[in-house]
């Protein structure tokens, strides 16, 4: 995850899901999903940041929750 200020009120998201990770549309599309509600859930939306989120390395689908969380807790850290 990166970050800069911004000259905006409102933050903005931008994500990175490489095809190599992830082969298909719908693993991709799910990923994006996911991290766009955890960001629009957490304080980092209202905050004057420009943050994008990079997928390194895909995760198993059992451990969606745990890959929740940590987003969760990385946006918390930004405030």
């Amino acid at each position: 995850m990166h970050w800069i200020a911004s000259d905006d009120l409102q933050g903005r998201l931008g994500l990175v899901v490489p095809k190599r990770l992830t082969r298909t549309g719908v693993a991709r599309n799910f990923v994006k999903r996911m991290v766009r509600e955890v960001y629009r859930q957490s304080d980092a939306m209202k905050s004057p940041l420009n943050v994008v989120v990079r997928l390194k390395t895909m995760f198993a689908p059992g451990d969606r929750q745990v890959v929740r969380q940590e987003l969760e807790r990385l946006l918390a850290n930004l405030e």
